[in-house]
């Protein structure tokens, strides 16, 4: 046997966890039963249901045509409208439906329209009804512009299904007829009158731009592209300016660099053969400014030449002579004796071209303050003629655009007269209209959902009586739910009476004692042996037996308990601690006059309140005369004293208390046993009780050894079932 354990906190008596199979095996009667009922529904659900039948039709749609969108305002909206709209949407509209209805039947039956069907005759307006029954779906074509409709229609009567089918099959062909022809006669009528439109609109746009062309400034080519001639001179202009602002630059440079030179004792011989080694300024001569030492330096030049070939008193020699006079004198004439870093000389080359070159820099600054005056001026005139510009560019864009839009107008009227005669949808029932067939309520569906719904209503049934269900169906589920070991199982005992033994005065509940070899004494005995197990190793103990509630058979347990332990050979004494409904006296057939109250009270000593029974080995201390205060008597010191002096001279004490909950006797005497035995009844609702005995003893610290589970028969499902050699027989 196990030894004491603690409760599952987790465990309460409404949170315990239902298994499916146990769920499904305690209940398979009322889930069977429900299932049948819900088979009868659906059975009766099929014979009453009016019956459902459905048709199916395929129809093939392909726009032959090929035509594109419009591009201008009125023929486009004339064919747009038309082409998104799904054909879905339109077989199901009530404008194809309402076609429909009026659209003669070709074959034989007895009606002449399809508003004449018997179906139809009791409805105002058939076509609202046809709509709410009709399923078409489209679907995309492998070929492009190619479409792919399926129709359904469901009835009650399954010819209905086939003749409205084909009658809105029939009725939509009519209807893109039709449409393809005054769309085409639109469209038509638009485009012509597009193209008057266009073309007059062409023609005043072309009179406009010429008279344009005569009154503007601008200047107009061979590509008429209109040139604003200010613009390119003054882009001329602004790069004689750049080129004249590096050319300054430049000579600024050079004067500053012949100051320093001069300033810091430079040779002025050097500083001229440095002069006379440059090359000529070509951005000078681009800018149509002359150099005099440039000039100075040819005319030397020339001088030598003529000198070594004629003489110096030649006439040409003396021009050349007067000319080389004459520049020098006018560059002395334009310096300053402040702008000279040195004396001034007649002759002096380096003199000559210092002057030189603040000659050009006046010179090249004057010609630069022309091109800023000539560029505003230009500026001035390229803005006044800016608007022109623009409003040539505007001419030309929507002459452009006019054009193109004529021209894609003229193009769309050509195609338009192609196919005219030709229609624009071709359709082709790919699968005809059938006889409608059944499609609810179907026989196996129907008893299939019954047969469900009645299993699933079963089941919820099921698990409500299980959720509402308190008590215990097994002895696995009572150590689960309570977390302790299970140290016995009582069967069923029949009802015996007194002829099982007619010269004893014990009652016949003690089967140990009548029957030792009955099942029932057996079970007693395995609990016995379980005891044994959890008392290895200690000479005496005292167990308490008590229960949740009166009548779980803990004084049945009690004295078939302790004749077990005296047939084995053990000294026992069993005490009926009970003060409020004493059993024991009467079950074992003794005396009440003295017993552990008049012990405890002082009134009789021990030895004389103990008796002897019928069992060898077992005696009895029953409750004597009832006590006022009960639970008075078993918290005092001489109870406790009263237990010591009995484990010395037993080897085991059997303590029979009152249920737990019924009164607080049990836990007064817990604390002072070695160990407590719960009784539990599987026939009674015992579940919260029990938990709540287990809690209640257990904070009182008393050591549960395990629980004896009573009356366990076929019902809860822990038989013993009847063995060889086992079965019950008469003593």
């Amino acid at each position: 046997m196990a030894t004491e354990q603690e409760v599952n906190p987790g465990s309460t008596a409404t949170g315990r966890t239902v298994e499916a199979f146990n769920l499904v095996s305690r209940h398979l009667m009322l889930i069977i039963f429900t299932s049948l009922v819900g088979l009868c529904l659906g059975y009766l659900n099929y014979v009453r249901t009016p019956p459902v039948y459905l048709s199916t039709g395929n129809l093939h749609i392909r726009n032959e045509s090929k035509q594109q969108s419009i591009p201008f305002q009125g023929a486009e909206n004339g064919t747009q409208g038309q082409r998104d709209q799904p054909h879905a949407q339109l077989i199901s509209s009530p404008l194809i439906v309402e076609r429909a209805l009026e659209i003669p039947l070709g074959d034989a039956s007895s009606v002449r329209r399809m508003r004449d069907l018997p179906c139809f005759a009791h409805l105002d307006n058939p076509a609202t009804s046809i709509i709410s029954r009709l399923s078409v779906r489209q679907l995309q074509g492998s070929a492009e512009q190619s479409e792919i409709v399926t129709l359904s229609y469901r009835n009650s009567d399954p010819l209905a299904c086939k003749v409205v089918l084909d009658a809105i099959i029939e009725s939509y062909k009519e209807f893109l007829a039709d449409n393809h022809r005054n769309v085409s006669l639109e469209v038509l009528k638009l485009i012509e009158e597009a193209k008057v439109s266009l073309l007059k609109q062409l023609r005043d746009i072309e009179a406009d731009y010429a008279q344009f062309r005569e009154d503007t400034p601008l200047l107009f080519f061979g590509d008429d592209k209109a040139t604003n001639f200010h613009r390119e001179r003054m882009a001329e202009i602004e790069l004689a300016r750049r080129n004249l602002l590096i050319l300054i630059t430049d000579k600024k440079a050079q004067l500053q660099s012949i100051h320093d030179a001069l300033s810091h004792g430079g040779n002025r011989e050097a500083i001229s053969l440095m002069l006379l080694a440059m090359k000529p300024d070509t951005r000078s001569a681009e800018a149509g400014i002359k150099s005099p030492a440039s000039e100075i330096f040819q005319l030397q030049l020339e001088e030598q030449l003529l000198l070594q070939d004629l003489g110096p008193d030649h006439p040409k020699v003396k021009t050349i002579q007067k000319k080389i006079a004459m520049t020098q004198d006018f560059l002395l004439s334009q310096s300053t004796a402040d702008d000279s870093p040195a004396p001034v000389r007649r002759g002096d080359f380096l003199t000559v071209c210092l002057e030189s070159l603040k000659y050009e820099i006046q010179t090249i600054e004057s010609r630069r303050l022309e091109l800023d005056e000539l560029f505003e001026a230009e500026r001035y005139e390229s803005k006044s003629i800016a608007t022109y510009e623009m409003k040539n560019s505007q001419y030309q864009k929507d002459f452009e655009r006019t054009d193109a839009l004529y021209q894609r107008t003229i193009k769309r009227l050509d195609e338009l007269n192609l196919v005219q005669d030709y229609g624009g949808y071709k359709t082709a029932v790919i699968s005809p209209p059938r006889v409608g067939v059944q499609i609810a309520p179907l026989f196996d569906q129907c008893l299939l959902l019954g047969g469900i719904f009645g299993a699933v209503a079963g089941l919820a049934l099921a698990y409500l009586a299980e959720a509402n269900d308190k008590t215990f169906r097994s002895p696995n589920e009572v150590s689960e739910q309570l977390g302790l070991p299970i140290v016995g199982h009582i069967p069923v005992m029949p009802l015996l009476t007194k002829q099982a033994n007619r010269g004893s005065a014990v009652n016949p509940v003690v089967v140990t004692f009548f029957k030792p070899k009955s099942r029932a004494a057996e079970a007693f005995r395995a609990i016995r042996t379980s005891l044994y197990f959890s008392t290895r190793g200690e000479k005496h103990k005292v167990l308490q037996i008590t229960s949740p509630n009166p009548g779980d058979g803990k004084t049945t347990l009690s004295v078939n308990l302790a004749v077990s332990i005296a047939q084995s050979g053990k000294k026992i004494l069993i005490i009926d601690a009970d003060f409020r409904r004493p059993k024991i006296h009467s079950v074992l057939g003794l005396t009440n006059e003295v017993g552990m109250s008049s012990v405890i009270s002082g009134q009789t000593e021990l030895p004389d309140a103990i008796q002897a029974t019928e069992v060898e080995n077992r005696w009895c201390l029953t409750c004597g005369p009832r006590p006022n205060n009960p639970c008075e008597l078993l918290t005092s010191r001489r109870f406790e004293e009263l237990l010591e002096v009995l484990r010395e001279q037993y080897d085991f004490v059997i303590v029979d208390t009152p249920p737990v909950l019924a009164v607080t006797d049990p836990g007064a005497v817990a604390p002072r046993v070695d160990g407590v035995i719960l009784a539990i009844s599987l026939s009674k609702r015992t579940r919260a009780e029990a938990t709540k005995s287990i809690e209640q003893l257990t904070s009182l610290g008393a050591k549960i050894f395990g629980i004896v589970v009573n009356r366990v028969g076929k019902a809860g499902g822990a038989g013993y079932g009847n063995y060889p050699g086992y079965g019950e027989y008469s003593s």
